[in-house]
C-alpha cells in the first residue's frame, strides 16, 4: 500500500483497501473492517470511481449488518442515490 500511496494511485489503493478490509471481517475485526472500507469509500469518492463507491457502501452496510449496529445513516442513502443515478 506504502508503493500505492507514493505513486498516487489512488484507484487501485481503494481497491487494495477495501479488500482488507474483506481480510478483517473474516478475521471478525468489524471495526478494521468498517474503518479500511470507510477509507476505500473516501478514495472512491474522491476519484469518481461510481462502482467503487457503491462497492464500499454495499460493503460497509454488510459489515454493520454483521456487527449488529444500525445499517444506512443518511449520508449513506444520499451517496447511494447520487451514484446510482450516474
Amino acid at each position: 500500500m506504502k508503493i500505492l500511496r507514493e505513486a498516487g494511485d489512488s484507484i487501485t489503493l481503494a481497491l487494495a483497501v477495501r479488500r482488507l478490509g474483506q481480510v478483517a471481517l473474516h478475521e471478525d475485526d468489524y471495526d478494521t473492517a468498517i474503518a479500511f472500507c470507510t477509507e476505500s469509500l473516501s478514495l472512491n469518492v474522491k476519484t469518481g470511481d461510481f462502482r467503487g463507491t457503491l462497492a464500499c457502501l454495499s460493503a460497509i452496510a454488510g459489515y454493520l449488518c454483521r456487527a449488529g449496529r444500525r445499517v444506512l445513516q443518511p449520508n449513506c442513502l444520499a451517496q447511494f442515490r447520487l451514484c446510482s443515478m450516474q
